[in-house]
């Protein structure tokens, strides 16, 4: 019977998806990720196992689900971590998930003189939507009873041939090509009877596929009602199948499915689950009806399955239970926390409605996900109420997570914090926000020993994401300038691409990573550097430190290259601009020995001794070097060669403003809302107010040289008007010209341009550069 059961489930199962991606056109461009926002890091079989680290609010629900089962003493076991870990790659997945077919292909291969042949497996929808018509499991089963029937008739009998050319129909209905215009036999009357049965479930199966819902499930039920076929006790499920495929794909326009069909499928489902004699198949049954459910009954279902998964399971349902529970609340609250500020104040408001979100949360796993993901004074104070009540570690977590310094509740946390014991699944969770408190707090000896106690812990498996966020701590607890670049640090959790942040590659075991999605992300190889600057350190460095200080940075030893290279141009270029010839020439004799394309224009700029001769010769070397910035670009950096053109404007700088992203390539910037809400700068805490207002005002003077299309150009036509005779004037105007064509600009670019255009033209017309520069552009 076990047998019968996984041919009938691999020929009707219905695996219904919904819209899965919309390919949208690229460029797409790769990022460094240092922490996971959505979800935790990979492999996502460690975090089913229990290694769940510091859970983020804006985590998909599902891995959230995950986490509060740990934290409440149920751990999955290793079924339900297997399944939950095939549900999030499938989620991740962003390619059709055909059917494996080679057993089936093999297995026709023993009998003689068949052609080889391909099978479909989906079928695909209008709007990018589609479903699996013919799983794996149907060509296994198939290819089994195939070699079952060799054995029994032998591989050239006349049995076999007629089985595998009606099986050869059934399979022409899978996928999208036309299907076989030829009609399944019925069985021949003296034939044997199990062949008659194997005959009648073929032909049901071909108007299944063929999309006769109404005539598969008039099949089946005749194939139930006679009681010496092998399928009689599967057939009412198969004929419940077809009811539910129908009222899935024959839906109305403006319904995703027909609601009487599906409440016909929900009465046969009962009915078998009433029947004692078909318990071999109450288990897909029960699964079946959940489908059911989900669509009839949704509120009803998610209360239901928010109890299961609260229980290690015996059966294999971890994948639909999850599945059916995080949509669900995806219906009900919205797709998640990490939504756009109008959708997350409309989520907040749904939240706190009466109503259906109100009787959801009579189940605690859903009231801990919707307390856990809100950022309201409510929820947290919610989650404190609950904790008390409960002392349960789930609630610790929530209470904890948005707990500030200056909450009244702080110290009372932090006490109960202090009895999760290290073997703990919440322990790093709970060191997390202690060592966050305590920097809040001013404690900041206290917050740098929480943390370095963390650091040094070899027992403490800590995956990139995690670490990288007690780094991040530890480095804005930094005492001196050098803990602060010690700790600025980071090996990347992995690499995205901002297609879709959710779906990214695995950057572990110190190279560029496997890749767990079929996309193929560019700008990776074997030169991609393995550890970077994350985007706080670039704020830092950016904003927040005066230049007489960052820019000792440029000449520690303990840097990788590609690190003191990056800080070395980055320096540079700010003294540039700041006209600090001091540190500028300590970053030029840096850069002479780390980049040796540009040891001619450092050299130069080295050996000036007047202080605008130094000035233009600095103006002079940028020109040449598209990738040089005044700020520093964190994560992977710029993806051209310092000294090309980068062909999507990734060139110089654009207009700054205080909510850059020094993560993302220079061009963003143009799209920057300057009238946004602007974060302060983290000044270090080892600053004088001195300092403070020194890099304040460098950053200002930063931004006032921006777009870099008009801050050249400025400075060259200067330089020309006094310097008329210099040699590399008609060079630098052609350049100029060059950077407005390829940089980023502003209202004021096209008069900057327009400018050194006339000038070369007007002044040097003989020359080779204003040759190379025929037409003027500011686009």
């Amino acid at each position: 019977m076990n047998k019968v059961l996984r041919i009938a489930v691999s020929v009707v199962f219905f695996l219904w998806l919904l819209p899965r991606w919309i390919y949208s056109c690229g460029p797409f461009f790769s990022y460094a990720v240092f922490t996971y926002k959505s979800h935790p890091d990979f492999p996502l079989k460690d975090y089913a196992a229990g290694a769940i680290g510091i859970p983020q609010p804006t985590y998909a629900r599902s891995y959230l689900v995950v986490a509060y089962r740990y934290y409440s003493g149920v751990p999955l076991n290793t079924r339900e971590q297997s399944a939950a870990t095939q549900l999030w790659a499938f989620r991740m997945d962003l390619s059709w998930p055909g059917a494996n077919s080679d057993d089936w292909l093999k297995a026709r291969k023993l009998v003689p003189g068949v052609q080889s042949t391909k099978v479909e497996s989906l079928k695909t929808l209008p709007g990018y939507e589609g479903y699996m018509s013919c799983p794996t499991d149907a060509f296994e089963t198939a290819a089994d009873t195939l070699k079952e029937h060799i054995k029994h008739y032998g591989a050239s009998s006349s049995e076999v041939r007629d089985w595998l050319a009606a099986q050869e129909i059934v399979f022409s209905h899978c996928g999208d090509a036309p299907a076989s215009p030829d009609k399944i036999r019925e069985a021949a009357p003296g034939a044997p009877a199990r062949l008659r049965a194997d005959r009648a479930y073929q032909r049901a199966a071909m108007s299944f596929y063929g999309g006769e819902f109404d005539s598969a499930r008039q099949q089946f039920e005749t194939i139930a009602a006679d009681s010496s076929s092998r399928w009689s006790k599967l057939a009412p499920y198969l004929a419940a199948r077809a009811v539910i495929r129908k009222a899935t794909l024959s839906a109305p326009a403006d319904k995703n499915f027909d609601a009487s069909a599906l409440t016909d499928a929900e009465s046969m489902l009962d009915r078998i689950l009433k029947n004692p004699n078909l318990r071999s198949i109450h288990k897909k049954a029960k699964l079946l009806r959940g489908f059911v459910e989900f669509r009839l009954h949704p509120e009803r279902r998610t209360h239901e399955v928010a109890k299961e998964l609260l229980h290690a399971s015996a059966v294999d349902s971890m994948w639909e239970e999850l599945d059916d529970y995080t949509r669900l609340l995806d219906k009900f609250l919205g797709w998640s926390a990490e939504n756009g500020e109008e959708e997350v104040r409309q989520q907040k408001e749904l939240w706190e409605k009466p109503g259906v979100i109100q009787r959801l949360r009579q189940d605690d796993l859903t009231d801990w996900i919707l307390t856990f993901q809100s950022e309201s004074p409510r929820e947290h104070n919610h989650a404190i109420v609950r904790w008390r009540t409960t002392k349960s570690l789930a609630w610790l977590i929530a209470a904890l997570t948005h707990e500030g310094a200056s909450d009244k509740s702080a110290q009372e946390l932090l006490e109960g914090a202090a009895e999760v014991p290290p073997d703990s699944p919440a322990y790093l969770a709970v060191q997390f926000h202690v060592a966050r408190l305590q920097g809040e707090a001013g404690q900041m000896e206290q917050a740098r020993q929480s943390v370095d106690a963390i650091l040094v812990a070899r027992e403490l498996k800590m995956p990139p994401s995690i670490r990288n966020q007690f780094l991040e701590l530890r480095m804005r607890s930094a005492g001196n300038p050098k803990e602060l670049l010690q700790y600025s640090i980071r090996h990347p959790a992995g690499v995205t691409d901002d297609n879709d942040p959710e779906i990214s590659r695995d950057y572990s075991n110190d190279r560029p990573g496997r890749p767990i999605t079929s996309i193929d992300f560019s700008g990776l190889d074997k030169n991609t550097p393995k550890v970077m600057f994350d985007r706080d350190f670039g704020d830092i460095w950016g904003r927040a430190l005066p230049l007489s200080l960052s820019s000792s940075f440029v000449a520690d030893a303990s840097l990788p290259e590609s690190m003191r290279k990056q800080l070395a141009m980055t320096t540079f270029t700010r003294a540039i601009v700041l006209k600090n010839d001091t540190v500028g020439k300590d970053a030029a004799a840096q850069l002479s020995l780390l980049v040796h394309e540009g040891e001619r224009y450092m050299q130069d700029y080295r050996a000036a001794t007047e202080v605008e001769e130094t000035h233009f010769a600095g103006v002079f070397a940028v020109l040449h070097f598209p990738g040089m910035k005044p700020y520093l670009v964190t994560g992977l950096g710029r993806p051209t060669e310092f000294n090309r053109i980068d062909d999507y404007r990734d060139n110089w700088w654009c207009p700054l403003s205080g909510n850059v992203d020094f993560n993302e390539p220079a061009y963003l910037h143009e799209y920057r809302d300057s009238r946004s809400a602007i974060a302060k700068p983290a000044y270090p805490l080892f600053l004088t107010d001195e300092e403070k207002s020194q890099a304040a005002a460098e950053w200002a003077a930063v931004k006032t040289a921006s777009p870099s299309a008009n801050y050249l150009s400025r400075e060259v036509l200067a330089w020309a008007q006094s310097h008329p005779d210099d040699p590399r004037v008609p060079e630098a105007l052609h350049l100029a010209v060059r950077a407005a064509r390829y940089g980023c600009n502003d209202e004021q670019t096209a008069h900057f341009t327009h400018a050194c255009f006339r000038c070369l033209h007007q002044h040097y017309p003989n020359s080779q550069w204003a040759k190379k520069t025929p037409i003027w552009s500011s686009d």
